[in-house]
């Protein structure tokens, strides 16, 4: 139900933890 934005965010914010 989450909006598509939200998975974009939430796959961003795991790349950018992993490149951290």
């Amino acid at each position: 139900m989450f909006p598509a934005m939200s998975l974009s965010g939430l796959f961003a914010n795991a790349v950018l933890r992993a490149q951290h």
